[in-house]
């Protein structure tokens, strides 16, 4: 790809339909992507990014308190285009709905994706990593996770090939290559095919799935192939905990 990348290929789908019920003392007015950092929310760290990086076509799965993100960011990003799309049902669903909302947005254009958790935080060299990679329909992964008392999602695999997901604590020894990071890179085919098979599933009325199930029956009962890709040393949080908010402020502090 060398610096020929054009960064205008992708939409950026980002879920953010959640309350946070985990950081319900700091979420009790706002979706938890509005937490701040020194005066700046997560959620426009993350879009200062996007926007420097050049990414013009944004998506936002919007449920709690959505309404903050179109008065927040109507004008703000003039060069990125930026749909919002209402979960009305939020509370009863998981994020794989979400995921199955962006299917309107994403089919006017039908191309290469980029998923991110809206309350992931991170160093910008992973998304330029993730995308300056060879491989496709790839996801990031922490072979060294800081966070090893809580349940996160694991990804099993090797060679660089995912195998599989389960959620679990994270150890060396459980054969995990990692945890799973919240940032992808999917082609325009594995979508078709992602939506497809999502439109299946949640024609049977369960709509608690995530999407990390959805990945692990695409891996095992469709045999679609994914790649991973390790973080190594660059920083990243998925905001599940107050401990992970200050760890966040101490780095972007320590930057």
């Amino acid at each position: 790809m060398g610096n020929n990348l054009d960064y205008s290929e992708y939409h950026v789908l980002i879920p953010a339909a959640g309350k946070s019920s985990r950081m319900a003392h700091l979420t009790r007015n706002k979706p938890k992507a509005f937490l701040e950092i020194f005066g700046k929310s997560i959620i426009e760290y993350n879009l200062d990014i996007l926007n420097d990086l050049g990414f013009r076509k944004v998506t936002f799965v919007t449920g709690y308190n959505g309404h903050l993100f179109k008065e927040f960011f109507e004008n703000k990003y003039k060069r990125i285009e930026i749909d919002y799309i209402h979960s009305d049902n939020w509370h009863k669903t998981e994020h794989g709905f979400s995921l199955f909302l962006t299917r309107k947005s994403w089919i006017k254009n039908k191309c290469k994706v980029i998923l991110i958790d809206s309350d992931s935080f991170f160093d910008k060299s992973i998304l330029k990593n993730l995308l300056f990679s060879e491989k496709e329909n790839l996801i990031m992964v922490d072979s060294n996770p800081s966070k090893k008392n809580t349940k996160e999602e694991l990804i099993f695999g090797r060679g660089g090939n995912v195998e599989g997901f389960r959620r679990g604590i994270y150890s060396s020894s459980n054969n995990s290559v990692g945890e799973f990071v919240g940032i992808c890179k999917f082609s325009k085919e594995f979508m078709e095919q992602t939506y497809a098979y999502m439109e299946e599933l949640f024609s049977k009325g369960d709509f608690s799935f995530k999407y990390e199930k959805i990945f692990d029956d695409l891996l095992n009962l469709k045999n679609i192939k994914l790649n991973y890709l390790d973080v190594k040393n660059n920083f990243w949080i998925n905001m599940n905990s107050e401990e992970e908010y200050l760890l966040a402020k101490k780095w972007v502090l320590e930057k």
